[in-house]
């Protein structure tokens, strides 16, 4: 199989077909028309997928077998580039990977490519499925690859450096819950708490259970566990990871509360267990990340506490699309009731 990826702004809406024919293509070829997208934009996707190559092992630790490479060309080349290919190739190996806005040149590839029997693939982000084209039939098929955290931030040329451990999550899940049955007094006792204070009173026994007595695990971690634990018993998700730092490119990295990944979208989301922090900061900064990490991937700030939210930061969070969730008292079928929607999710039935 080759898989031509029409690049027609430096975006990954083309990776979902990438990544689920992985085990079939032969080459990848990055095609970008010269005149209205940048070469370095063009290079640093290319870069990303030799990194994925080169990092990305199967369930048999087999690498993948893919040659990638771009090439960059004028509307009126596009006959000639057609005709050169073809040569060596059948037309029926030819995938042409279109992005989901079609441009006069993805269009005229396309037309170019069909003519001669080629195939052309479009995804749809917002079913997370894709309709193949030929000049014989069209078909809509689903997604049979699920794209992990890692996965997806591979794709894109970045690496995971560490994060929360699942079996240590597991581990801690019972005193947590146990914990936090009640936030309001927990805060109460967060708020207070010193390392030297060996966790007093009602808390004593179920944090030194848990065996993490430092501050910062007190005063914010296990709300952020809580709120992990929330949302991946009650919504159907691809992936869920907890404390994942991230490295952009080298000593360029951050730390993310809550990842999760759902029909190809990464979400996160940004845990205050704290008063009065600065919230303009935190709006400029999820905006920032989320450009990153994501093209159509969501963001929320959830904050417990007396953090009052001033109506000129709420339209700036509602123009940088950063969600909000933010209230003195925690209610758990309310939060969910918003996660559900923001982040349009479907609920785990019983």
């Amino acid at each position: 199989m080759i898989l031509i990826s029409i690049l027609t702004k430096p975006n990954y809406l083309n990776f979902p077909i990438f990544f689920e024919y992985k085990n079939r293509i032969e080459k990848h070829i990055l095609l970008y028309e010269t005149s209205s997208l940048d070469s370095r934009k063009v290079k640093d996707i290319y870069f990303s997928q030799k990194a994925f190559l080169v990092n990305y092992r199967t369930n048999k630790k087999n690498k993948l077998n893919c040659m990638v490479s771009y090439i960059g060309i004028n509307l009126e080349d596009l006959n000639n580039f057609c005709t050169e290919l073809l040569n060596d190739i059948h037309v029926n190996k030819v995938f042409i990977n279109l992005p989901e806005t079609l441009t006069s040149f993805s269009f005229i590839l396309s037309n170019e490519f069909m003519k001669r029997g080629a195939n052309t693939i479009i995804y749809d982000k917002f079913n997370n499925n894709y309709t193949i084209h030929n000049n014989r039939k069209s078909m809509i098929k689903s997604l049979t690859s699920i794209i992990s955290i890692e996965n997806h931030l591979l794709l894109k040329g970045y690496k995971i450096l560490s994060y929360t451990k699942k079996d240590e999550l597991i581990k801690r899940k019972k005193n947590i819950l146990e914990i936090t049955k009640n936030l309001t007094q927990f805060k109460e006792f967060s708020n207070n708490y010193k390392k030297t204070d060996s966790s007093k009173g009602f808390y004593r026994k179920l944090v030194q259970e848990i065996g993490k007595n430092d501050e910062h695990f007190i005063k914010g971690g296990i709300f952020e566990e809580y709120i992990y634990w929330l949302i991946k018993d009650n919504f159907k998700l691809d992936d869920i990871m907890l404390g994942v730092t991230v490295e952009f490119e080298k000593n360029v990295y951050n730390e993310f509360d809550i990842m999760f990944m759902k029909d190809n979208h990464l979400n996160f989301i940004e845990c205050k267990f704290t008063d009065n922090f600065k919230i303009l900061d935190y709006i400029y900064k999820l905006e920032t990340l989320n450009k990153f990490i994501d093209d159509d991937g969501k963001a929320m700030i959830l904050s417990i506490g007396d953090t009052e939210i001033s109506s000129f930061n709420l339209k700036r969070s509602n123009l940088m699309k950063i969600n909000i969730f933010n209230v003195q008292r925690f209610e758990k079928k309310k939060f969910l009731k918003e996660v559900e929607i923001i982040f349009n999710l479907k609920r785990i039935t019983s």
